[in-house]
């Protein structure tokens, strides 16, 4: 588990008082659901500055963590359609399917990060379709 922030807003526009609430209550609310204390967290659209890190990090000791592959997938609806007609990310399922078959294949080394949703079933489905080739390539 990792902290996403309590109401998925823009870290680096909030004060450090609603960054702390931000942090602070999803934390709280983990913990309480989970038992588990997060020690990561991923801001919001990447939004990050060295104030937003450093209130992470010294009053909760979290590390902050961002992707090195977005899959693009917040865009798609429930039929595996874009929900934004209007942008380009995520067009389909099967553009946001094949983004992701080259860095599954690549390089083990630096790693691999991909940023996902689970906004609607399409984009459920597209980290279904791809685990096992994931797993039996060891990652």
């Amino acid at each position: 588990f990792s902290v996403h922030t309590w109401s998925h807003s823009l870290q680096t526009t909030k004060t450090n008082e609603e960054i702390v609430a931000e942090l602070g209550w999803t934390m709280q609310i983990i913990y309480d659901f989970s038992g588990y204390v997060p020690n990561t967290w991923r801001p919001p659209q990447g939004d990050v500055d060295n104030r937003v890190r450093a209130i992470a990090s010294e009053v909760f000791g979290l590390k902050t963590i961002l992707w090195n592959h977005d899959t693009n997938d917040w865009c798609l609806n429930d039929q595996g359609g874009s929900a934004c007609p209007n942008e380009e990310p995520g067009k389909d399922y099967d553009s946001v399917v094949n983004s992701i078959t080259p860095w599954i294949d690549g390089a083990k080394n630096p790693g691999l990060i991909i940023l996902e949703h689970e906004l609607s079933h399409a984009s459920i489905s597209v980290f279904k379709n791809y685990y096992p080739k994931l797993k039996g390539l060891g990652w």
